[in-house]
């Protein structure tokens, strides 16, 4: 099993995702997929920056999720282990999850 399969593997066991590609590659680290609700999932990793962008499926009025961080010095981000992606992945959809859920209930997220 590469490292690969195995970051795959603890990403599909958070029950985010019904499929997932990557995180693999260099020069980007990228990685595809689709989470439970049917918003698509795009990572990419590449010079300095990884971001990630969820688009919800057609009908949902949510807005897209756009996150993005900088990763260090030309080519950190190009090169980022897979376990590094994965971490970035599960830190933004938390922050996404975090915000449809006060979306859905406002007032307890005041209280």
């Amino acid at each position: 099993m590469t490292k690969t399969d195995a970051v795959n593997r603890e990403l599909m066991e958070t029950g985010w995702f019904a499929e997932l590609d990557g995180p693999e590659g260099l020069y980007p680290v990228q990685a595809f997929g689709e989470l439970v609700s049917g918003a698509s999932v795009y990572f990419r990793a590449r010079g300095e920056r990884a971001s990630m962008e969820l688009s919800p499926p057609k009908g949902d009025e949510r807005p897209p999720g756009r996150f993005a961080e900088f990763v260090g010095p030309y080519p950190s981000a190009s090169i980022m282990d897979p376990a590094d992606c994965a971490v970035l992945i599960k830190k933004w959809l938390t922050c996404y999850f975090a915000e449809d859920e006060t979306e859905r209930h406002p007032a307890q997220s005041e209280a």
